[in-house]
């Protein structure tokens, strides 16, 4: 039993079944995509209501709603076309997902929380009828090697999404603007500093100017307020 679970027959599996290979590998994709939106989607709601307990809410928004449509949509999957559920359910998590576009103030933060508890009630049918198409997907010897790297993907896509999530947040925050100027001193801190010294040369000039009386500004610059010091 220990041989049949190898890892030259897991890759075996994707290699021979071709149906399997492309609905495995799309969900790879979906499933990287989830978990990088979750990390930019929390750090959204920390900027926007400065809160911990946002983030809390997030996390049960997701989950229970998938909690509690989970055996109703078990019934559906066995009721109606598998691929027609997942077809659909894919088509709407793309569409609630371009609503967090809308996010722009803090009050809008009631938009994610809806967007989020939506995409999970969705899930909560393509789960199931996912999981009842793979045995018409691979044979049955193959069943619970194909069973294994499903289960084993969301581990993957979970550590994987996560950390590019991170990094896409640390380069250009959550909103997908410019970096902040402490990681970015060659950007927008530069132009900070430049902006900064000339606004002090400026404050200089019509100091020496105010002091000495002069009538231009120019004399100030020009050594006006050494001759006035003298």
């Amino acid at each position: 039993m220990a041989a049949s679970f190898s890892f030259r027959r897991l890759a075996g599996v994707l290699r021979d079944n071709r149906n399997f290979r492309t609905l495995y590998a799309a969900n790879a994709v979906s499933q990287l995509g989830d978990w990088f939106n979750v990390v930019a989607l929390f750090s959204l709601l920390l900027e926007l209501t400065g809160k911990g307990e946002a983030v809390a809410f997030a996390l049960l928004t997701r989950f229970v709603p998938m909690f509690l449509a989970g055996p109703a949509a078990g019934i559906v999957a066995d009721r109606l076309s598998r691929r027609a559920i997942m077809i659909v359910s894919d088509v709407l998590r793309a569409g609630l997902v371009l609503c967090l576009l809308f996010i722009r103030r803090p009050e809008q933060a009631w938009i994610a929380y809806a967007v989020v508890a939506a995409h999970s009630l969705v899930s909560a049918f393509f789960e199931p009828a996912q999981q009842a198409m793979l045995p018409n997907l691979v044979t049955e010897a193959d069943y619970p090697l194909a069973a294994t790297l499903e289960n084993s993907l969301w581990a993957a896509t979970l550590a994987v999404g996560s950390a590019l999530g991170g990094v896409a947040l640390a380069v250009v925050g959550p909103r997908g603007g410019p970096p902040d100027t402490r990681t970015a001193p060659t950007g927008s801190r530069w132009r900070w500093w430049r902006k900064r010294g000339h606004l002090a040369r400026r404050s200089r000039t019509f100091s020496a100017f105010a002091i000495c009386g002069k009538e231009s500004p120019t004399s100030a610059r020009t050594g006006a307020s050494a001759r006035c010091s003298r």
